[in-house]
């Protein structure tokens, strides 16, 4: 009897892991090589934390990104893989540095993270269940790779029409924040240049700093 539970569970394991590999692995497939724009809004999972909101656009390593929060911080963000513009639009002050590769700034680590482009998360588990109101199958990544990261662990919220509904990601001293997404949208892709910010068209009100 106990031999048989065993093994139950044993493929119960299985049949979980393969579940989790086919959503995940369709909801990449559908936004591969597109263009993938949606809001959200972020909040601690539990204690203090910043509470805000951001729109971003992004395909492979170009994106832009829009962000505020309750301390009244408010940034964009432009990328065009090549460079990185960090424009604060409340203290007119916009700092450009070149863009060092996917995974190494906050945007294209969300990118790499649900795009899978960098093999650094494997799934842990998957669950089915409900997400802000919405049916989802959960799937729980991992960080494998080495040294410090923006998230150790990872929550995909994934709807049964393959959008993110949510996220939730955990960082290296345990604190969590959740992320829940509206508007998601799959695209085509534009031209990088598109995601490009002309520093040079800003007034002389404006701090410009770059450091390329």
């Amino acid at each position: 009897m106990k031999r048989t539970c065993i093994i139950a569970l044993l493929l119960s394991l299985v049949c979980m892991g393969a579940a989790a590999q086919n959503t995940l692995g369709d909801f990449r497939k559908g936004i591969e090589g597109r263009l993938v724009a949606f809001k959200a809004d972020y909040a601690p999972v539990s204690g203090a934390g910043a509470r805000g909101s951001f729109d971003v656009r992004f395909q492979e390593d170009a994106y832009h990104f829009t962000t505020s929060d309750d301390s009244g911080m408010a940034l964009e963000v432009f990328c065009d893989s090549k460079s990185v513009w960090i424009v604060d639009n409340v203290s007119k002050e916009c700092e450009v540095e070149p863009f060092s590769g996917s995974g190494e700034d906050l945007i294209s680590s969300i990118y790499s993270i649900i795009t899978g482009i960098e093999g650094l998360y494997k799934v842990k588990s998957s669950a089915s269940g409900s997400f802000a109101g919405r049916k989802v199958t959960t799937v729980t990544l991992e960080y494998s790779g080495e040294g410090a990261s923006i998230a150790r662990s990872v929550r995909l919220h994934i709807t049964p029409d393959l959008k993110l509904a949510g996220f939730e990601a955990t960082d290296d001293n345990g604190f969590t924040t959740r992320f829940t997404v509206s508007g998601w949208q799959v695209q085509d892709r534009i031209s990088p240049a598109s995601y490009k910010f002309d520093e040079k068209a800003l007034d002389k009100s404006w701090v410009v700093t770059d450091l390329r």
